[in-house]
């Protein structure tokens, strides 16, 4: 069960020292390393922004977007003809008991004056209508990232705060400022790392920050056979293997070769990718991931891909057979099973999606039953 495409029409047979999408946990690096551009026009429904029309006067001035966020926030942006490489993120007043898409739209309007100028402008509705601090802030540091990856990296970012949005904006400088701006995750724990291939994780991640940090666990004796490909480290930084199993979370989280690598008192990207397939049921998959979870500080991030009978339910009933057959076990999940791991955390946008609509380079051109990986990454608070 790797994240690779699946035939319709034949499941594949088990094997062991499987390899993962090394294009996948490539983007998934660089997105938590806060490296990604100008994200692509995206699929309807991935929460990404779509062309709008823009209120009043400004249809002359500037282009319109909106859409809806992973979490269930409505947003709006305005980019002027003129940008003057600023933004300003508005945080509205609240909270409301009612909320929709107008309501970013109507604030655009009434705070037009900051486009006219030539400021950049974004703004989320919050989810739940900004009833808790907390999630409002998240949602607009949220809108901040969609508009960065849509368009361009300001120049220079403003936190409006209208009425009560003054505490929200307090609260997004407290939790998303300068050290957290962008992510900026520079230590990796990647669990079920599978056989090496191009490019590897700390391969990713020190082309862009040479001193990170990496430390790959798997119980497959033919990943340890192939270690030393993923202990080629940069001086600057580091990497390590460690031969242990994702069902004993203990072990793994007291292996002092962890400890020598990696700070669990600093952020860290927990990485779960094409291994919880892996993990049935009766081994409690969501009480292991509960506890890697809670040994990270808080800014740690979830990276997670698993396979799922959501579009072929019968082929995927053929391949698990294959496997417990051969005395491996395994389960795929459908999204609600997979939404479980990430309770708790803030879901980075596009959210939960097929391994290939999440932040592609180029337009899809397999359909989402060949692959049948459900992908995401969460932020924990």
């Amino acid at each position: 069960m790797s994240t690779s495409a699946v035939p319709a029409s034949r499941p594949r047979p088990p094997v062991r020292g499987r390899r993962r999408s090394a294009t996948l946990t490539a983007l998934l690096a660089a997105m938590l390393l806060g490296t990604l551009g100008t994200a692509p026009a995206a699929p309807a429904g991935t929460g990404l922004p779509t062309a709008t029309t823009c209120p009043g006067h400004l249809a002359e001035k500037a282009r319109c977007y909106s859409g809806q966020d992973a979490n269930g926030a409505y947003y709006t942006m305005a980019v002027p003809k003129r940008w003057n490489g600023s933004l300003v993120v508005h945080a509205h007043g609240g909270p409301d008991f009612s909320y929709d898409a107008s309501t970013p739209t109507e604030d655009l309007e009434r705070w037009a004056v900051m486009v006219d100028e030539g400021y950049a402008w974004a703004a989320s509705s919050y989810r739940r209508g900004g009833y808790g601090v907390r999630m409002a802030a998240a949602d607009t540091e949220n809108v901040r990232r969609l508009f960065a990856d849509r368009f361009a990296r300001p120049e220079r970012t403003y936190l409006h705060g209208q009425s009560w949005g003054g505490n929200v904006a307090a609260k997004v400088t407290e939790t998303h400022g300068s050290k957290r701006g962008d992510h900026g995750i520079r230590q990796w724990l990647d669990i079920g790392t599978g056989i090496p291939t191009e490019p590897n994780l700390h391969q990713v991640a020190q082309a862009v920050a040479p001193e990170a940090l990496v430390v790959y666990a798997d119980n497959d004796p033919l990943v340890l056979k192939y270690a030393e490909r993923l202990m080629r480290s940069t001086p600057q930084g580091r990497t390590t293997y460690i031969e242990a199993d994702i069902n004993d979370p203990e072990a793994l989280l007291n292996a002092p070769e962890l400890a020598e690598v990696l700070d669990l008192d600093q952020p860290v990207a927990l990485s779960l990718n094409a291994v919880l397939h892996f993990v049935p049921d009766a081994q409690d998959p969501y009480g292991i991931v509960n506890r890697l979870r809670a040994a990270l500080p808080s800014g740690s991030a979830l990276a997670l891909s698993h396979c799922t009978p959501d579009f072929d339910p019968e082929t995927w009933r053929k391949v698990t057979d294959f496997y417990q057959n051969a005395g491996t076990p395994g389960q795929v999940r459908s999204k609600a099973e997979v939404a479980r791991f990430f309770e708790g955390l803030d879901l980075i946008d596009p959210g939960i999606v097929i391994g290939h609509r999440w932040r592609p380079d180029t337009e899809p051109t397999a359909s989402d039953a060949e692959v049948s990986t459900w992908a995401a990454v969460g932020i924990k608070p």
